[in-house]
């Protein structure tokens, strides 16, 4: 239709505010993403009654996707709300719990509902391996198409003989339509989807990643670092054979480019000494540096480590020298980790160098920092 020769609040006398121009108000203002407009908004949560959820006060955008012109509409509840959800017979399912806007303009509600906007909760099918009602049924023509907009806030799982719901079978939806250039997003692909065409500077948030996000004009890069540490040891004795350091993984994206640095502190006696290791993503290389103490140390200084070790994934595994279980130390790595077509987890692992009745530990507050930076 080309620019309207209408604008948005005009005082000329003949003037018509059509109902699009107010809704592509709202697109301009929230972007074109559907989304909470704050963190808690919609929250939903179990109450102490069998199969009950809480559904809280909130304010949401929801993005019609009927044609160009549709523009979106704003929800919103000013206190919480209860629903029951039916028991679960012969297997467990998932229902969805659907925020709506019904409009008439873009068709006929098969519900026959008025123009207004709803919450829905849709069934999922009962099965040994349940799954939520997939996004598509959503679409003209397909199941769970009305008019309007709509805006998945939650799934639920019920099981069968379930009473109170447990917290850990709710699972909220986190996106939000934010003003200005902030996004958040559950997933990488919910991101993409939304930003196919991202300008310079814009910023979003995935939670996938647990990244916060800035477009440099060719990639998405970290706005700030990750950090990693460990609460408790780990800790191997008389055991050459590789354990996880879980607290000290990290998620990292396909075809993308991370510095990363990593500070352990370890004891270890001087017969037994620490090797290190990693998994990672199929094709993920890490090439950098390290400083630390070498097995044949007899004493500090006696023999120090310091060089680029080439590809920490597939080379020599690092082996940082011990003193003896007394003796708090330290080993620091640094470099590039570039990953190819495959994203995954990027996961430190320790043993001892040498099968030892004292224990190897990699000891609290190891930590790692990671910065996407292509």
């Amino acid at each position: 239709m080309g620019l309207q020769s209408v604008p948005g609040f005009i005082g000329e006398l003949g003037y018509q505010h059509p109902v699009e121009l107010f809704r592509n108000f709202m697109s301009g203002v929230f972007g074109t993403t559907s989304g909470l407009c704050r963190p808690g908004d919609f929250l939903v949560t179990p109450t102490g009654t069998s199969r009950q959820i809480s559904i809280a006060a909130g304010r949401a955008f929801l993005q019609g996707t009927a044609n160009a012109a549709q523009g979106g509409y704003f929800a919103w509840s000013d206190a919480a709300e209860t629903r029951v959800l039916a028991s679960a017979v012969g297997n467990p399912r998932i229902d969805s719990i659907i925020l709506r806007v019904v409009d008439s303009q873009y068709g006929v509600d098969p519900l026959a509902a008025l123009n207004g906007a709803y919450i829905q909760i849709i069934q999922g099918t009962p099965g040994a391996v349940p799954v939520a009602v997939a996004d598509s049924t959503f679409a003209v023509s397909q199941p769970n198409w009305r008019p309007g907009a709509w805006l998945r806030i939650a799934d639920v799982r019920v099981n069968v003989g379930d009473g109170v719901l447990p917290g850990g079978q709710i699972t909220n939806y986190t996106n939000y339509s934010m003003p200005s250039n902030g996004h958040g997003f559950q997933t990488l692909a919910l991101r993409n989807a939304a930003i196919p065409t991202p300008i310079t500077g814009i910023q979003a948030t995935v939670a996938e990643t647990e990244e916060s996000y800035v477009y440099n004009g060719s990639a998405w890069v970290s706005t700030k670092p990750r950090f990693r540490y460990n609460t408790s040891a780990y800790s191997r004795t008389n055991n050459t054979g590789f354990i996880d350091c879980t607290q000290l993984g990290f998620p990292v994206e396909a075809n993308s480019k991370y510095k990363v640095k990593y500070q352990i502190f370890y004891t270890a006696d001087s017969s037994g000494d620490l090797k290190l290791g990693w998994t990672n993503p199929v094709g993920a290389v890490f090439i950098g540096g390290r400083v630390h103490l070498g097995t044949s140390t007899s004493g500090i200084g006696n023999d120090v480590n310091i060089d680029a070790l080439g590809d920490f994934f597939t080379g020599t595994n690092p082996r940082p020298g011990g003193l003896g279980s007394s003796d708090l130390l330290v080993a620091y790595f640094e470099g590039i980790v570039t990953t190819s077509a495959t994203a995954g987890t990027v996961m430190l692992q320790m043993a001892q160098n040498t099968s030892n009745g004292t224990a190897t530990q990699v000891n609290p507050n190891s930590n790692v920092e990671i910065w996407k930076i292509a």
